[in-house]
């Protein structure tokens, strides 16, 4: 059976999404296939921590715990991830960013 490591953990940097989330495929492919999604979802969130990452977590947690959330597929549950820390995330801060850079050059009257 081939080695595969556990993935570094995730602090909810944008930088390191997608390197996380190809760590967690590859493990859960090789480790925990025959897993159920609750459990491979509950294996990720461990994973998980610090900062922003704990909220979110812990309402994850929440809502599976009450079913208020289910996930068909383990890819429908990485796109939650990538969703809060990734890629929409960035695009928010650099509309604000542009936002506030064309208010400073009207202010300015360039």
């Amino acid at each position: 059976m081939t080695e595969v490591k556990k993935p570094q953990m995730f602090y909810g940097t944008l930088s390191t999404v997608e390197s996380f989330v190809k760590e967690c495929k590859e493990y859960i492919e090789k480790k925990m296939k025959r897993e159920t999604i609750e459990e491979q979802i509950t294996w990720v969130l461990t994973c998980i921590a610090g900062g922003a990452t704990d909220r979110w977590k812990k309402m994850i947690l929440d809502d599976l715990y009450k079913e208020l959330q289910e996930y068909a597929i383990i890819d429908e549950f990485f796109g939650e991830i990538r969703k809060k820390f990734g890629r929409k995330e960035k695009k928010k801060i650099w509309e604000s960013l542009d936002k506030g850079l064309r208010g400073f050059l009207e202010d300015m009257k360039f």
